[in-house]
């Protein structure tokens, strides 16, 4: 029987978008919102959260990026990198593959492509963002922006409810993919921002959320997995797919 070596698009997935357990979630913890140097160099600073991704964004080739030009950065914490890697792996195994041991094996194209979705070339705070309400996104839609490598993503910021008041209550910053365009409202992957507003000397970080398991069932030899959790690069298969592409180094 012939193998099918590649995942179908995001659109033709098998998935569910299942409530979030708070348990299994952690925030940024607590961070300087002043940091006295780079977006790079922050990410430094913090390995604890950020060392895969600091690794990552050198062999991307976007370490000069993160330095200088004045950009907005929602980082995704190493766990999240963990996460896509032990994704593509499963299905590796599936297939019979070698698995991916380390970093460099996946090309730096498909890490440029996957870390430009979170760069974008301006300097913006939450309260620069409009509101999104993704029950009601005709009304409150948030805004679509250009990231660096060119695709097209949302940034809202989300109004909970207080006493009673609609909107009244906390303010949640979110960065969606938008998977496919020709369903611009209906194909979002969200991730939210767990800490927002950290100012470095060329811009902002936003470090988005992160889950502390690997929410996946498999059925049927199909690998479901919780998209309320965030992949690095949004969607992992996507990610399979593209390092398949571009080859992965033994």
């Amino acid at each position: 029987m012939n193998v099918i070596n590649k995942i179908l698009p995001f659109a033709l997935l098998l998935f569910v978008m299942s409530s979030c357990n708070k348990s299994n979630y952690q925030d940024g913890g607590t961070l300087d919102p002043v940091f006295k140097g780079s977006t790079f160099d922050y990410l430094q600073s913090r390995p604890d959260m950020f060392d895969s991704l600091s690794k990552v964004i050198r062999l991307a080739g976007l370490e000069q990026t993160l330095k200088s030009e004045e950009v907005t950065f929602f980082a995704p914490p190493q766990e999240t990198i963990g996460k896509t890697i032990r994704i593509v792996n499963l299905l590796l195994k599936s297939y019979g593959k070698d698995t991916v041991y380390n970093l460099r094996q996946i090309k730096p194209a498909v890490w440029k492509k996957m870390l430009n979705r979170y760069i974008f070339k301006h300097k913006k705070s939450l309260t620069d963002y409009p509101q999104v309400d993704f029950l009601n996104v005709p009304v409150f839609p948030g805004q679509s922006y250009v990231s660096y490598g060119g695709d097209i993503m949302n940034i809202g910021v989300k109004y909970g409810d207080a006493g009673g008041v609609q909107y009244a209550g906390e303010r949640s910053l979110y960065l969606s993919f938008i998977a496919s365009l020709s369903s611009p409202t209906n194909s979002w992957i969200n991730a939210p921002v767990a800490t927002c507003n950290v100012t470095t000397s060329n811009g902002y970080v936003h470090v988005l959320r992160f889950a502390t398991n690997l929410n996946i069932t498999i059925t049927g030899g199909i690998i479901v997995l919780d998209f309320t959790d965030h992949y690095f690069g949004f969607d992992p298969f996507l990610f399979y797919n593209d390092a398949l592409d571009y080859g992965i180094d033994p």
